[in-house]
C-alpha cells in the first residue's frame, strides 16, 4: 500500500531521531564509564596512599593535647619525625590530637616535648605595632622623618636610586596576640616629596599576630599572618604592599616597597611588647 509523502517523510524523521537518541544515549553511557573508571582510580590512588606499608618497627600513638591547640603544635613537633615512609604525622583541631606513626624513639621524642609544651599558657602581652611609610624622591632635597628612621633610610639609601626620603603616613596600633586589625588615614602630600600638594588616603589590615609558644623561643619575637597596606595618592597613582613576616622586638623593618609613577613607597614595621604588670 503505497502512503503518502507527508506521512513517509514523518516516519524517516521518526527514525532518524530514534538513532540519533540512541547514539547520544551510547556516548552517555560511555562518557559516564569512563568518569566512573576515572573515579575508582583515584580512589585507588588515595588507598594506595593511605594503606602505605609502614617501615619494620613503627608504631601507632594517638597523643590527646590538654592545653595548646594541636594544630599550632605542629610546626613545632614535626622535625621530631623520622620522615621514613609510612611514617605519619597528622593533628586534628577538632579533636585536638595528634595521631602519629613512627619509630618509638621519635614517639617518645614527641611524648617529651609534649610535656613542654602543652601547659597553660600565661596571659600574652598585647601588641603595639607601629607602621611608618615613607616616600623616596628622585629630588635631591633634605630628607623629612623622625630620627628613629635614620638608620633605616640609610639603608634604603645604600640599596635604592632615590635622592631623598619623607615620611608620609604612620599607624600606632595596639593589637591582641592572636588576634588582628584594620584602619585608614588620610595622608597630605606636597613638595618635595610630591610634585605638586595634593591628598591621599591609606588602608591598613594585620591578620593574626602571634607569638611564639612557651618553651619554644628565648627572642621575643612577632609573628604577623599578613599585612597589607595600599595608598592613594592622586597623581602619583597607586601603591600596595602585603606579605607576611617575622621580627624581633623593637627591631625595624622594611617589609616591602611599591611603585608610585616616579617616586616609591617604602612600608616600615615595628613591634613592641605591652608587658601587663
Amino acid at each position: 500500500m503505497n502512503r503518502p509523502p507527508r506521512r513517509r517523510a514523518l516516519m524517516f524523521l521518526a527514525l532518524v531521531a530514534g538513532l540519533s537518541a540512541g547514539n547520544a544515549a551510547r556516548a552517555g553511557d560511555k562518557d559516564q564509564k569512563d568518569k566512573d573508571q576515572k573515579d575508582q582510580r583515584d580512589r585507588d590512588g588515595k588507598d594506595e596512599r593511605r594503606d602505605e606499608r609502614p617501615a619494620p618497627g613503627m608504631r601507632g600513638r594517638v597523643f590527646q593535647l590538654k592545653h595548646q591547640n594541636a594544630v599550632d603544635l605542629v610546626q613545632a613537633l614535626r622535625p621530631l619525625s623520622s620522615g621514613a615512609a609510612g611514617a605519619m604525622f597528622q593533628p586534628s583541631e577538632q579533636l585536638n590530637i595528634i595521631t602519629v606513626r613512627d619509630f618509638p624513639e621519635s614517639l617518645n621524642a614527641i611524648a617529651q616535648a609534649l610535656k613542654r609544651l602543652d601547659v597553660p599558657t600565661a596571659p600574652q602581652p598585647d601588641v603595639e605595632v607601629r607602621i611608618r611609610v615613607l616616600l623616596g624622591s628622585p629630588l635631591p632635597k633634605p630628607g623629612q622623618y623622625p630620627p628613629e628612621l635614620e638608620a633605616v633610610v640609610k639603608q634604603l639609601s645604600a640599596t635604592l636610586q632615590y635622592k631623598s626620603y619623607h615620611l608620609v603616613a604612620g599607624v600606632t596600633q595596639r593589637v591582641r596576640a592572636g588576634a588582628g586589625a584594620n584602619g585608614k588615614g588620610q595622608v597630605v602630600l606636597g613638595p618635595p616629596a610630591a610634585d605638586e600638594s595634593t591628598n591621599g588616603q591609606f588602608h591598613f589590615s594585620i591578620e593574626k599576630i602571634s607569638l611564639p609558644l612557651p618553651g619554644t623561643s628565648t627572642t621575643p619575637l612577632v609573628s604577623f599572618k599578613r599585612l597589607k597596606l595600599s595608598l592613594e595618592s592622586g597623581p602619583l597613582g597607586e601603591a600596595e604592599v602585603s606579605t607576611g613576616l617575622t621580627l624581633r622586638e623593637d627591631e625595624r623593618v622594611v617589609v616591602g616597597t611599591g611603585s608610585l609613577k616616579n617616586r616609591a613607597m617604602i612600608v616600615v614595621v615595628s613591634a613592641r611588647l605591652l608587658r601587663r604588670p
